[in-house]
């Protein structure tokens, strides 16, 4: 007879074949119903992981079971717009849009709502409130605080002329200073201490999420609450919530967002870095128009054609956000680009797609032509969205526009030269090796600048 142990062995063998057996059986089935069941099986895809899926599957391709990725231009309006199509428990009803995916947005339960990822209701309540935060009369309220700290970055830049400077970091200083000041009403201080302030802002990305969470929000609610103690009759980003009484009770304000304007002015000026005979037009062109310093306001440079062209190319070539706004088709399907489809939809690589650009161009020349010249000569502006399209489109765009603008021609103007100081810098190993999570993982962009005498 076999003894006890012996049995238990035995028997927790075939519990453990059991369960692997088992678990083979369901992938299997799993893999047999996303290839032959599955609503997006007519559409290729990979079977494994590989590079550039669109130039070998199409416009349409199959990334995950349930997801799609288009690089038909229609598409923008069709995922981001309000639906074609109605589902079929409203389809007498106003046209929905489609909602963003829950598994991107809201992984986490018990997370308080904010404007990223809020319902469509709340979505355009908040978009409401905070809509006149954002207008033109805004903006000049805005800009002799983002003068303020443009100059301030400027002058630590002349203090340190002939020494190796990183940019990516100083870019992040800036626009956190920037950021800060019409949310809770007073600057973190990140230029004044020359370093991320307080420690928490690195903790966020490189030491224990939850801890780093709990402290940013520590960090955050004193501001809030801060500015909450204030005049509520400011006319600030904050004040137009208190005003339409959704201020700190519902909301709560992140200046995390700053890290695609800098990481967007870093990419710009690794462009720049690249591409000499592009820098030297950009300099020209402010150097040109403006006399002093002084002269640099949010008017006259967003007429910069050569700098719109460059923030556009710096744009596309690397785009601030590593990761697009998926959404959800809703119940009963939905028509993207001619195609019925059901599941998880993005467009997000459209604006590097070869159908809507000619050949590979180091300079943003193509930029400067009208959509007409533009399409005759095989490139269509339309395909670069880097600010998302439709109703949820980023409405902080011409705030971040007037603070990119601002920075690159104060630095064309006062700055002689800029050169790499690692041989890295000035290869193209900068941009590739990224890691992109929401939002990009950067290495340092060190560059040597020149002072203007």
């Amino acid at each position: 007879m076999l003894g006890p142990d012996l049995v238990g062995a035995v028997s927790n063998g075939r519990l453990l074949f059991g369960f692997a057996l088992g678990l083979i059986l369901w992938r299997a089935a799993v893999a047999a119903y996303n290839f032959f069941l599955h609503p997006l099986r007519r559409f290729p895809g990979p079977m494994f992981a590989t590079q550039k899926l669109h130039e070998r599957y199409g416009p349409v391709v199959r990334i995950a079971s349930g997801y799609l990725s288009f690089t038909d231009v229609r598409a923008y309006k069709d995922i981001y717009g309000s639906l074609a199509v109605r589902s079929k428990t409203n389809s007498n009803g106003p046209a929905l849009e489609m909602p963003k995916a829950a598994a991107f947005y809201d992984p986490i339960d018990d997370v308080p709502t904010v404007i990223v990822n809020a319902g469509r209701e709340e979505h355009q309540r908040v978009r409401r409130a905070v809509s006149q935060g954002f207008s033109e009369a805004a903006l000049r309220q805005y800009e002799p605080v983002i003068g303020r700290y443009v100059g301030q970055l400027l002058r630590q830049m002349h203090e340190r002329s002939g020494a190796p400077l990183d940019c990516a970091a100083w870019y992040m200083w800036a626009t956190f200073d920037i950021a800060a000041k019409p949310v809770f009403g007073k600057p973190i201080g990140c230029l004044d201490a020359c370093a991320y302030h307080p420690p928490v802002v690195q903790l966020l990305f490189r030491t224990f999420g939850q801890l780093a969470m709990t402290r940013h929000k520590a960090f955050t609610d004193s501001m809030v609450h801060h500015r909450l103690a204030t005049d509520k009759g400011r006319n600030d980003l904050l004040g137009t919530l208190i005003s339409e009484g959704s201020g700190g009770q519902r909301l709560r304000f992140h200046v995390g967002r700053v890290r695609n304007m800098a990481a967007a002015l870093s990419g710009i000026m690794y462009l720049l870095l690249t591409n000499p005979g592009a820098l030297a037009r950009l300099r020209e062109e402010v150097r040109s128009t403006f006399s002093s310093a002084a002269e640099i306001k949010i008017g006259p440079v967003s007429k910069l054609p050569c700098l719109s062209a460059v923030l556009s190319k710096g744009l596309r070539a690397y785009p601030p956000q590593p990761t697009d706004l998926v959404r959800v088709v809703p119940a009963g399907g939905g028509v993207i680009a001619g195609h019925s489809v059901a599941g998880g939809v993005q467009p997000w690589s459209i604006s590097h797609s070869r159908d809507h650009w000619a050949a590979p161009r180091p300079s943003p020349e193509r930029f400067l032509a009208s959509d007409d010249e533009a399409r005759r000569a095989g490139n269509r502006l339309e395909a670069l969205q880097p600010f998302s399209s439709g109703p949820r489109s980023c409405i902080g765009r011409p705030l971040v526009y007037a603070e990119m603008r601002l920075i690159l021609a104060r630095i064309m103007f006062e700055i002689d030269d800029m050169k790499p100081h690692d041989a890295d810098t000035s290869s193209s190993d900068w941009i590739r090796p990224l890691r992109g999570y929401p939002l990009w993982d950067r290495p340092p962009l060190k560059v040597r600048f020149t002072i203007r005498t």
